[in-house]
């Protein structure tokens, strides 16, 4: 008997310090706005798209986190910051992010197996 893998859906909401960020999937994003994803910090949402995300491999987390940074590097007013204040600033967030969502995380898991 052949053992189905469950899919795990990428959350819509994750939570990124204090701030619970919205994400949306869009059908064909790139067709519409060449892009394939993009943050907006007045909305505190992500959108992204959904043809990419939906293949859940390394490149779909890869465009997960890159929208994830954006939010962080907003978050902690990095635009000014040096090098080490910015990494520790990324780390610190990044581990944050990895235990307030865990099914964000298990999303990651899934991603990284393909």
């Amino acid at each position: 008997m052949v053992k189905l893998q469950q899919t795990i859906s990428l959350p819509n909401k994750i939570k990124v310090g204090s701030v619970d960020i919205s994400v949306q999937l869009i059908d064909g994003l790139v067709s519409i706005s060449d892009d394939e994803g993009s943050y907006d910090g007045t909305k505190q949402s992500i959108i992204l798209d959904k043809n990419l995300v939906d293949r859940q491999n390394p490149y779909a987390l890869l465009l997960v986190l890159h929208e994830l940074d954006h939010v962080i590097y907003e978050q902690h007013l990095l635009t000014a910051a040096k090098e080490e204040v910015i990494v520790n600033a990324f780390s610190h967030a990044t581990v944050q992010i990895l235990r307030d969502n865990p099914e964000l995380k298990k999303w990651m898991d899934q991603c990284l197996m393909s």
